[in-house]
């Protein structure tokens, strides 16, 4: 029989293999560094959205409560290892009476992995208003392709993905856009900026459609632009996302994504550069 320290000890072990992408973000805004396990894989490297949305939540740090995050642009430099310790150095660029630039470095081993710049704006008083987004027609999830883990990286395991468009990723069906809903498979209680940039990144590539079988990819830039606040989005409700090709050759593609709540109203503009191997 187990002694009790023994049970103890195997539950946390499972606790922390199996730990939430909003647990992990909520540790690193308190100063902790949790390691993040294989079961957030992508080949040889943790997933592109975890370690973006620990750059995104680690960025927030001694920034006013009153400055909304409107910029954040990542730079993949190596992979992010699995169950390995890294280190955030975040610095401070510029703070005025309007904007807070804020860097962060995420660091194993003594390489980056992993580098972010974040830009935190006062609102300010302006009477001028632009916000004619008109969320695109999508056939709803039911009629989707579910994104699984059986055809695409371990990762996906934590995501609610339907992918509506006529192709699916990897199906080898010319096509120049990508997109659907998606959400957490357990709902965070509150959709933050950090977690929306975990969330936006379980899409493969735009290109990936015309691709016959998953190949190996990766994201080498990564530029979001938010517009509306986060606080009338339902994180146990579906997002809209819709992703278009600008150019695609020689295996590297760059596209353009949408995404918008449940009220129509737009979150973000997602801008990647991607490779796609074979």
């Amino acid at each position: 029989m187990e002694s009790s320290n023994l049970v103890s000890y195997r539950q946390l072990v499972r606790v922390i293999a199996n730990m939430l992408m909003q647990e992990i973000l909520t540790a690193i805004s308190h100063g902790e560094r949790p390691r993040v396990n294989a079961n957030w894989g992508q080949g040889r490297t943790i997933y592109g959205g975890m370690s973006a949305a620990i750059l995104c939540a680690a960025a927030h740090d001694g920034v006013d409560t009153d400055r909304l995050l409107k910029q954040l642009d990542i730079t993949f430099v190596r992979p992010m290892l699995a169950d390995c310790d890294y280190q955030l150095h975040i610095e401070t660029i510029a703070s005025g009476k309007t904007l807070t630039v804020q860097e962060v470095r995420l660091t194993q081993e003594g390489k980056v992995r992993v580098k972010a710049s974040a830009n935190f704006l006062k609102p300010l008083h302006s009477e001028v208003v632009i916000d004619d987004f008109v969320p695109p027609q999508l056939d709803s999830f039911e009629h989707g392709f579910k994104l699984a883990p059986d055809l695409l990286p371990a990762f996906v395991q934590h995501f609610d993905n339907y992918a509506t468009t006529k192709a699916p990723p990897f199906s080898g069906i010319a096509s120049n856009q990508l997109g659907g809903w998606m959400r957490y498979k357990h709902a965070p209680e509150v959709m933050s900026p950090a977690l929306l940039v975990g969330l936006i990144d379980a899409w493969p590539p735009t290109a990936s459609p015309n691709y016959s079988g998953f190949k190996p990819l990766s994201t080498i830039g990564w530029s979001m632009h938010f517009a509306n606040p986060l606080g009338d989005t339902d994180p146990s409700q579906h997002l809209g996302y819709l992703a278009t090709v600008n150019h695609g050759a020689d295996g590297l593609s760059s596209s353009q994504a949408n995404i918008w709540n449940q009220q129509g109203q737009l979150l973000a503009t997602s801008y990647q550069t991607n490779i796609i191997y074979g």
